[in-house]
């Protein structure tokens, strides 16, 4: 009797390794709070292709949310602000605001970046990439960067 209760326990026990193990993995894939995402790529606003960044053209357009919700970056040429509210895997980018320098150049992409962002209703992430996505569409892709 002794020895079924300890093989009990000790099934139980590495039951609850397995599970909390799973889980602290699930939370690290997917807590899109904790790095700051670069832009690889973004879909403009009724187009059907993908347009790149291009590495060389002054600033890396990068977008940061914080654990209460705040969202910030660099578009490419301007600072923007906001709110991104989180549930799951949805996401939505409220209020935001950017600033106005008038660059010579990725005004494309940073139009198309503001605009993904206010388009987003869900996110995914796998890896290092994160994807944001309007109706499972891909708006948006970015890499980590710590």
């Amino acid at each position: 009797m002794k020895k079924g209760i300890i093989a009990a326990l000790l099934c139980g026990l590495a039951v609850l390794f397995v599970a909390c193990a799973a889980k602290k993995r699930a939370a690290k894939q997917t807590d899109i709070t904790l790095l700051e995402w670069r832009l690889l790529s973004v879909k403009p606003a009724g187009g059907e292709d993908m347009i790149y960044p291009v590495k060389d053209s002054g600033q890396q357009a990068t977008l940061n949310i914080s654990p209460e919700g705040q969202a910030h970056g660099n578009a490419g040429c301007n600072g923007f602000s906001g709110k991104a509210t989180l549930l799951k895997q949805q996401i939505q980018f409220e209020g935001i605001r950017t600033t106005r320098m008038l660059c010579e150049e990725g005004m494309d992409i940073e139009n198309a970046f503001i605009g993904a962002l206010q388009a987003a209703d869900s996110y995914e992430i796998s890896g290092n990439i994160l994807r944001l996505k309007y109706k499972n569409s891909v708006l948006a892709t970015f890499t980590s960067y710590k």
